[in-house]
């Protein structure tokens, strides 16, 4: 193609794109350049002719392109993002430069074909990006529960808690994954992502691995929506669902028989004893009363062993809103008071609780 051919279709085929086109010579100065460069410069396609970078956009950006229009002066096709910053603002451009060749068959370069795109926006929100999820980052490494953010269901980041919850070994094996293709719900086969929308706030959704996980794991999961960006993402919470053995599960029956009442679920004499001590090693304040019921023979004498049942598992139940620890022996029951009860007088704490007791 004849240079004259070029320059007439140049301006048919680049004048309406938003995007920098221009034709360099060897020397590096406009043979023709488009529209979006005379918006920038307020020069005429005519005053264009002939300037280089340097004239319209400054000798940064010139300095910045120079080497990479010398290696498309050599025949290399250049692909590349440039960044300039004058103290105050920062650009940034993603740019070709190709070799431009009027001959096929010659080897010789007769100028470079130029082809920039503004990225600066864009460039701004990869900042912001990278700022968010350093904080991300920072936060959720200091938690035992996996977090992850989705937008439309998609995973935008994750923390390498929720990796290794969803049975996977690196970020990326899940990044622009959908959640519901990674866990399933035990609801049945509807969409995970449509039942977590329907969660109400602070429940949680009982899920396991998928089948591309490479462990089973019983998950629980729930949502929030937030803001990232001005746009609406949800974080996503993953906690492993604690699941209660067999033997576990005697052991802790063995353990509540051994330090609690099973009339009254209250503290017995050896549960009480070693909540009493563990007080007094950690220094905690408190005050203790002594309450006993009077004539309470007379009630299971009278009215039978189960209504005197029912009366001690009453009082108690009145007792247990104020105390922080209540064993019961037979008619006795003994109280320990938080310290911040120390704030009334204590006298007058009890004979308020033995008002309401009589009644």
């Amino acid at each position: 193609m004849q240079l004259e051919q070029l320059l007439t279709l140049f301006p048919l085929l680049t004048n309406s794109s938003p995007f920098l086109f221009a034709v360099l010579d060897a020397n590096h100065r406009y043979l023709a350049a488009n529209n979006r460069y005379s918006e920038i410069s307020g020069l005429t396609h005519e005053e264009l002719k002939g300037k280089n970078d340097a004239d319209v956009f400054g000798q940064a950006f010139y300095d910045k392109l120079r080497p990479h229009y010398i290696q498309a002066l050599s025949g290399n096709e250049v692909e590349a993002e440039i960044q300039l910053t004058d103290g105050f603002h920062e650009s940034s451009f993603h740019f070709s430069a190709c070799p431009l060749k009027l001959d096929p068959a010659s080897d010789t370069v007769d100028g470079v074909i130029f082809h920039a795109a503004d990225t600066s926006e864009r460039q701004v929100l990869l900042h912001a990006m990278e700022e968010v999820q350093e904080k991300f980052d920072k936060l959720t490494e200091l938690m035992d529960e996996g977090f992850c953010v989705t937008d439309n269901g998609q995973i935008l980041t994750a923390n390498d808690r929720a990796v290794t919850l969803l049975g996977f070994d690196a970020i990326n094996e899940i990044l622009s994954n959908e959640l519901g293709e990674l866990v399933v719900s035990m609801k049945g086969k509807s969409d995970v992502g449509k039942q977590l929308d329907a969660l109400p706030d602070g429940h949680w959704l009982e899920c396991k691995t998928g089948p591309r996980s490479t462990v089973e794991r019983n998950l629980v999961v729930t949502q929030s929506a937030i803001h990232l960006l001005s746009s609406q993402v949800y974080l996503v919470v993953i906690r492993e669902k604690q699941v209660v053995t067999e033997g576990e599960k005697h052991d802790n029956a063995y353990q509540k028989l051994a330090h609690f009442d099973p009339l009254t679920g209250l503290y017995n004499r050896h549960g009480f004893t070693r909540r009493l001590e563990e007080y007094v090693e950690a220094g905690t304040p408190l005050v203790m009363l002594h309450l006993d019921v009077d004539n309470f023979k007379n009630i299971n004498d009278s009215l039978g062993h189960h209504i005197g049942d029912k009366v001690l598992q009453e009082i108690a139940s009145h007792c247990v809103v104020c105390c922080r620890s209540l064993p019961s022996w037979g008619t006795l029951v003994v109280m320990s008071l938080p310290s911040c009860c120390r704030r009334l007088p204590i006298r007058r704490k009890a004979f308020a609780w033995l008002s309401r007791l009589r009644r």
